[in-house]
């Protein structure tokens, strides 16, 4: 399968859509897989790399959770123009910006691929994750990408060559955790159906956050899917084929 990190809008003879949100630091490689399978169903989609995360620069710019929910929200609007039915899939920070959309506008499934809600404790040294990012920032304003979160050997290369930068933000983390403090409190108020994956090797978003996101959401019709053989970028990782029929099989379904 051809991986692809650029922007996309598909339209079909349909009244349903799907938006689709990547993660923090990367784009839209991360969920290249659903989005192929998806151009085979009757759906059209909508997927836009956020500002500070669509150019090809060693250092990742500056940008904050402000510009990332204002592109997620015009991407919705965009999307909501030929379609009466909006799904969204998100991914790892995508799922906060997920949260918010659903607390404003009429969405109807969600699926929650890796949510991140906290740091796994091997980043932040088992310290409060703004004061751990904080206590990083002292020191220097990137840091370092280590390549794409993969067991899976064989996407790796190709994953790690569509990827915009090769560092982090520290500044834009630090404005990662306050979106992740300003949505915490709205989840309980989502009632949409939602369907949530956590691998439990996930080293960058805690699996304890995945299973608080899941235990909050006031929704009576979801479902909690633990993997273990998936790091991160579990669309690209060894369970990738499972999540992918999971995923179509909730969108698909009634």
């Amino acid at each position: 399968m051809q991986l692809s990190n650029q922007d996309f809008q598909v339209q079909k003879d349909s009244r349903k859509g799907c938006l689709i949100l990547h993660g923090f630091g990367g784009n839209l490689v991360e969920l290249s897989p659903i989005v192929e399978e998806l151009k085979n169903k009757n759906f059209n989609l909508f997927g836009r790399n956020y500002p500070g995360h669509d150019v090809y620069v060693e250092q990742m710019p500056y940008s904050t959770w402000h510009d990332w929910l204002q592109s997620a929200k015009e991407s919705y609007l965009e999307l909501k123009k030929y379609c009466d039915e909006v799904n969204i899939i998100a991914f790892s920070a995508g799922s906060l910006l997920a949260v918010q959309l659903a607390n404003e506008f009429d969405i109807n499934k969600i699926v929650f691929l890796s949510p991140f809600i906290m740091l796994n404790k091997s980043l932040s040294f088992y310290l409060p994750d703004e004061l751990a990012v904080k206590i990083k920032m002292l020191f220097s304003k990137h840091s370092k990408r280590k390549g794409v979160c993969l067991f899976d050997k064989s996407y790796e290369k190709e994953a790690s060559t569509l990827v915009f930068n090769q560092t982090f933000n520290m500044k834009s983390l630090l404005s990662l955790i306050e979106l992740v403090q300003k949505t915490k409190p709205l989840i309980k108020g989502i009632r949409n159906k939602a369907l949530v994956f956590h691998s439990i090797k996930d080293e960058i978003a805690n699996f304890k956050g995945g299973r608080y996101l899941y235990n909050q959401l006031a929704s009576t019709n979801k479902e909690f899917v633990e993997l273990n053989k998936s790091k991160h970028c579990i669309l690209l990782d060894f369970e990738r084929d499972f999540v992918i029929k999971k995923v179509m099989e909730f969108i698909e379904n009634e």
